[in-house]
């Protein structure tokens, strides 16, 4: 019986801890700047709203490059999306762009908004990196 009454205790300390680990995620995953619910879409929304008026800002003011027609889909590597400043886990897609000799990364809803945002703008994408030797990792 004490046995019994030991690991209940210990279930209901589990599930304390549990239910502070989710609600602790689902903060942090509604401060993120590209919060989803079911897919990686952007949600419209004030978040939405203001990482597409900041990505036409640094499209103006240089800060942002044209993007390229071209890129390369791969699985999220870690590394920090150019668009919206936050990591790119393995769980997702990446896109990288190859953009006046620089790769730049940027999850896909991100990508496609720097898209959208640059043919309003009517900036021409930058296709000059593509060719034989583009992509180091790639055989010409």
């Amino acid at each position: 019986m004490a046995r019994t009454r030991d690991l209940l205790a210990d279930n209901a300390s589990l599930r304390a801890r549990l239910a502070a680990s989710v609600s602790r995620s689902d903060r942090l995953a509604r401060s993120h700047p590209r919060w989803i619910r079911g897919g990686s879409l952007l949600e419209p929304g004030p978040e939405a709203d203001g990482l597409r008026r900041d990505v036409r800002g640094r499209l103006i003011e240089g800060g942002l490059p044209s993007p390229a027609r071209l890129v390369w889909a791969h699985r999220g590597t870690g590394t920090r999306c150019s668009v919206c400043g936050m990591n790119i886990p393995e769980t997702e897609a990446e896109y990288e762009v190859r953009v006046d000799g620089a790769a730049l990364f940027a999850h896909v809803p991100c990508f496609d908004l720097w898209q959208e945002e640059a043919t309003a703008l009517g900036i021409v994408p930058n296709d000059e990196d593509f060719g034989p030797g583009a992509r180091p990792d790639m055989e010409s």
